[in-house]
Protein backbone atom coordinates (compact mmCIF):
# COMPACT_ATOMS: atom_id res chain seq x y z
CA UNK A 1 0.00 0.00 0.00
CA UNK A 2 1.10 3.56 -0.57
CA UNK A 3 0.03 6.63 1.34
CA UNK A 4 0.10 9.94 -0.48
CA UNK A 5 -0.72 13.01 1.56
CA UNK A 6 -1.75 16.18 -0.22
CA UNK A 7 -1.83 19.37 1.80
CA UNK A 8 -3.83 21.96 -0.08
CA UNK A 9 -2.49 25.01 1.74
CA UNK A 10 1.04 25.91 2.83
CA UNK A 11 0.64 23.99 6.04
CA UNK A 12 1.84 20.84 7.73
CA UNK A 13 0.57 17.74 9.43
CA UNK A 14 1.70 15.04 11.81
CA UNK A 15 1.16 11.50 10.72
CA UNK A 16 0.87 8.11 12.32
CA UNK A 17 0.87 5.38 9.71
CA UNK A 18 0.84 1.68 10.37
CA UNK A 19 0.37 -1.41 8.26
CA UNK A 20 -0.61 -4.79 9.63
CA UNK A 21 -0.29 -8.02 7.67
CA UNK A 22 -3.73 -9.56 8.06
CA UNK A 23 -2.43 -13.12 8.00
CA UNK A 24 0.36 -12.64 10.58
CA UNK A 25 -0.81 -9.53 12.45
CA UNK A 26 2.72 -8.09 12.28
CA UNK A 27 2.43 -4.38 13.04
CA UNK A 28 4.59 -1.99 11.04
CA UNK A 29 4.90 1.60 12.23
CA UNK A 30 6.18 4.37 9.93
CA UNK A 31 7.29 6.63 12.81
CA UNK A 32 8.98 3.87 14.83
CA UNK A 33 10.83 2.56 11.77
CA UNK A 34 11.81 6.01 10.49
CA UNK A 35 15.53 6.35 9.73
CA UNK A 36 16.77 9.93 9.12
CA UNK A 37 19.91 8.71 7.30
CA UNK A 38 18.88 5.77 5.13
CA UNK A 39 15.38 4.95 3.92
CA UNK A 40 14.20 1.60 5.40
CA UNK A 41 13.56 -1.25 2.96
CA UNK A 42 9.76 -1.19 3.31
CA UNK A 43 9.28 2.58 3.63
CA UNK A 44 10.07 5.44 1.25
CA UNK A 45 9.93 9.21 1.77
CA UNK A 46 9.00 10.87 -1.49
CA UNK A 47 7.28 13.66 -3.35
CA UNK A 48 4.62 13.45 -6.04
CA UNK A 49 3.12 16.08 -8.32
CA UNK A 50 0.02 16.62 -10.41
CA UNK A 51 -3.62 17.08 -9.45
CA UNK A 52 -4.30 14.55 -6.69
CA UNK A 53 -0.60 13.69 -6.64
CA UNK A 54 -0.99 10.92 -9.20
CA UNK A 55 2.43 11.13 -10.88
CA UNK A 56 5.11 8.57 -9.98
CA UNK A 57 7.12 9.76 -7.02
CA UNK A 58 10.75 10.70 -6.63
CA UNK A 59 12.74 10.10 -3.45
CA UNK A 60 13.51 12.98 -1.09
CA UNK A 61 17.12 13.50 0.03
CA UNK A 62 18.30 12.72 3.58
CA UNK A 63 19.98 15.30 5.78
CA UNK A 64 17.16 17.69 6.70
CA UNK A 65 17.73 19.02 10.25
CA UNK A 66 15.98 22.40 10.61
CA UNK A 67 15.65 22.34 14.40
CA UNK A 68 17.09 20.33 17.30
CA UNK A 69 15.25 17.00 17.48
CA UNK A 70 13.79 17.24 13.96
CA UNK A 71 15.43 15.28 11.14
CA UNK A 72 14.39 13.79 7.85
CA UNK A 73 14.15 14.16 4.10
CA UNK A 74 13.57 17.17 1.84
CA UNK A 75 13.72 18.56 -1.70
CA UNK A 76 14.70 22.23 -1.52
CA UNK A 77 13.21 23.73 1.62
CA UNK A 78 10.00 21.70 1.06
CA UNK A 79 8.33 19.21 0.51
CA UNK A 80 9.55 17.42 3.61
CA UNK A 81 9.05 14.21 5.57
CA UNK A 82 10.72 14.35 9.00
CA UNK A 83 10.42 12.89 12.49
CA UNK A 84 10.65 14.49 15.91
CA UNK A 85 13.32 12.32 17.55
CA UNK A 86 13.37 14.31 20.79
CA UNK A 87 11.55 13.49 24.04
CA UNK A 88 9.39 16.64 23.84
CA UNK A 89 7.44 18.79 21.42
CA UNK A 90 9.49 20.66 18.81
CA UNK A 91 8.40 24.08 17.55
CA UNK A 92 9.76 25.05 14.15
CA UNK A 93 8.52 28.09 12.22
CA UNK A 94 4.72 27.93 12.72
CA UNK A 95 4.68 24.16 13.36
CA UNK A 96 4.45 22.25 16.64
CA UNK A 97 5.30 18.55 16.28
CA UNK A 98 4.89 16.10 19.16
CA UNK A 99 7.66 13.70 20.22
CA UNK A 100 8.00 10.62 18.02
CA UNK A 101 5.64 11.88 15.30
CA UNK A 102 6.24 12.18 11.57
CA UNK A 103 5.92 15.59 9.95
CA UNK A 104 4.82 16.01 6.35
CA UNK A 105 4.78 19.36 4.55
CA UNK A 106 3.95 20.00 0.87
CA UNK A 107 6.04 21.98 -1.60
CA UNK A 108 5.21 25.50 -2.69
CA UNK A 109 4.32 24.42 -6.24
CA UNK A 110 1.78 21.73 -5.38
CA UNK A 111 4.23 18.92 -4.63
CA UNK A 112 2.89 16.34 -2.18
CA UNK A 113 4.90 14.89 0.68
CA UNK A 114 4.70 11.09 0.56
CA UNK A 115 5.28 8.22 2.97
CA UNK A 116 5.11 4.97 1.04
CA UNK A 117 4.86 1.48 2.52
CA UNK A 118 5.92 -1.36 0.25
CA UNK A 119 4.53 -4.67 1.46
CA UNK A 120 7.38 -7.16 1.93
CA UNK A 121 5.25 -10.03 0.60
CA UNK A 122 1.94 -10.70 -1.11
CA UNK A 123 -1.12 -10.76 1.13
CA UNK A 124 -3.77 -8.59 2.70
CA UNK A 125 -2.76 -5.57 4.77
CA UNK A 126 -4.73 -3.28 7.03
CA UNK A 127 -3.50 0.32 6.82
CA UNK A 128 -4.19 2.64 9.74
CA UNK A 129 -3.62 6.40 9.50
CA UNK A 130 -3.94 9.11 12.13
CA UNK A 131 -3.47 12.72 10.98
CA UNK A 132 -3.22 15.94 12.95
CA UNK A 133 -2.78 19.45 11.55
CA UNK A 134 0.27 20.95 13.27
CA UNK A 135 0.59 24.43 11.75
CA UNK A 136 -0.78 26.79 14.40
CA UNK A 137 -0.89 29.89 12.14
CA UNK A 138 -1.89 28.81 8.62
CA UNK A 139 -5.29 27.41 7.68
CA UNK A 140 -5.08 23.65 8.00
CA UNK A 141 -6.77 21.83 5.15
CA UNK A 142 -5.17 18.41 4.90
CA UNK A 143 -6.07 15.60 2.51
CA UNK A 144 -4.61 12.09 2.56
CA UNK A 145 -4.96 9.40 -0.07
CA UNK A 146 -4.28 5.68 0.20
CA UNK A 147 -3.32 4.05 -3.07
CA UNK A 148 -3.25 0.31 -3.63
CA UNK A 149 -0.84 -1.51 -5.88
CA UNK A 150 -3.19 -1.18 -8.87
CA UNK A 151 -3.30 1.58 -11.46
CA UNK A 152 -1.44 4.77 -10.50
CA UNK A 153 -3.79 7.49 -9.40
CA UNK A 154 -6.56 5.16 -8.26
CA UNK A 155 -7.20 5.96 -4.61
CA UNK A 156 -8.67 3.21 -2.46
CA UNK A 157 -9.30 5.62 0.41
CA UNK A 158 -9.34 9.35 1.07
CA UNK A 159 -9.80 11.55 4.14
CA UNK A 160 -9.72 15.29 4.87
CA UNK A 161 -8.91 17.13 8.11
Amino acid sequence: MKLVTTITTATAMALALGATAAQAQALRDAAAEFDPVSQPADWAYMQRTGAGCVTPGSLLSAGYNPAPGLSGYVTGPIPVVARNTSAGQVTFSTIKIDAGKLLMHPGTRGECAVVRFKAPSAGSYLVSITMKAVDFVQPNVVRAYVFGSGAPGTAVGEVSV
